[in-house]
């Protein structure tokens, strides 16, 4: 298993208000029976068995992604 643990929704959420300064208006529904309670990606055979490794972590990633995303605007 990879060392990294996963994010939630409100860390991405959170990683964007901090980057951007806006604050997001969130609204939280009932759970739905189709909503899988989590869900983390791990790259750990892809890492063993290509070599690659990640260059961006999660705080950069989301900055580059914001930035991008303005850029597009």
């Amino acid at each position: 298993g990879s060392a990294q643990s996963g994010k939630t929704i409100l860390d991405v959420v959170n990683a964007i208000e901090t980057i951007t300064g806006l604050q997001a208006k969130l609204e939280f529904g009932p759970t739905r029976s189709f909503d899988v309670r989590s869900n983390v990606l791990d790259c750990t055979r892809l890492m063993r068995e290509t070599g690659w490794l990640p260059k961006t972590g999660f705080d950069d990633g989301v900055a580059q992604t914001v930035r991008w995303l303005e850029a597009l605007a």
